[in-house]
């Protein structure tokens, strides 16, 4: 299987750095999909979007340690 677009866009990023992704080519990919399919992302969204680093869930199930990622509003 070939993926192209991801492709290119992992190569962006890796070139060029999480801005590519919320104010470069690949937001105004974005942004211009949103307003074709009626989506709710603009271009201000993707520019204030601030990342944010959260510490892991840790449990057990069956003796085996596991960890995810928090809820989206743990943050």
């Amino acid at each position: 299987m070939v993926n192209r677009d991801l492709g290119h866009t992992l190569r962006l990023i890796a070139k060029h750095g999480d801005e590519v992704f919320y104010e470069g080519e690949i937001a105004h990919a974005i942004v211009e999909d949103m307003r074709t399919h009626d989506g709710l992302i603009a271009e201000a969204d993707l520019r204030g979007w601030r990342t944010t680093r959260n510490t892991p869930l840790w449990g057990t199930y069956r003796r085996y340690a596991s960890r995810a990622t928090g809820p989206p509003a743990a943050a």
